[in-house]
């Protein structure tokens, strides 16, 4: 009667010295499942790779999205002020104060959706990534489907949001660098 054996190979120790340890002492294998292979083979099934690929189009997109849209509502709202940071120049204040103010404006109205963003995200994705699962068979998944959430991962998509507002705020800056309190006031005399 055939037998079932588990084995756990040491680090370091190659599946291939297993196979020809095997073979020289003639023990008939009739099912060989190698758990390596089977982790490489999942890492590159092509519906993994598409739910991965897709996930991180989507990710990219509504990234790109998002920053072009605060940069023009940011660069919109800023042409639309232009008398006003004109005239508070002209009052003397410096432009340090006039860019710490526009910069915690921005954080507090941006921040604002950033956070609603993030909390939704984590709501959505705690809800509905689970549901990938019911794509797979569950009682051929050894091991089973698991959710794993990365504090890398995290720290990642903060650092894009961070970096895309950062950027945001500095175009921003030099667009508000550039307005000439001559012309901010000519312009509100028109």
């Amino acid at each position: 009667e055939p037998y079932q054996v588990w084995l756990k190979l040491e680090d370091g120790a190659s599946s291939f010295g297993l196979y020809e340890s095997l073979a020289e002492r003639g023990i008939p294998v009739t099912e060989l499942r190698d758990g390596r292979q089977e982790l490489i083979q999942s890492k590159n099934d092509p519906f993994r790779l598409a739910i991965n690929g897709v996930m991180t189009l989507g990710f990219v997109i509504s990234m790109l999205i998002s920053f072009f849209g605060f940069l023009i509502f940011w660069i919109l709202s800023l042409s639309g002020r232009t008398l006003q940071f004109g005239v508070l120049r002209a009052m003397g204040i410096p432009f340090g104060q006039i860019i710490g103010m526009l910069i915690s404006e921005q954080l507090l109205t941006s921040g604002a959706a950033v956070l609603i963003g993030v909390s939704t995200g984590n709501l959505v994705s705690r809800l509905f990534v689970p549901l990938f699962e019911l794509s797979f068979n569950p009682a051929e998944q050894v091991p089973p489907f698991d959710i794993i959430f990365r504090l890398g991962d995290y720290l990642q998509l903060y650092g894009m949001v961070a970096v895309m507002l950062t950027i945001g705020l500095f175009v921003l800056g030099y667009r508000l660098s550039r307005v000439k309190i001559s012309q901010a006031l000519k312009l509100g005399e028109e």
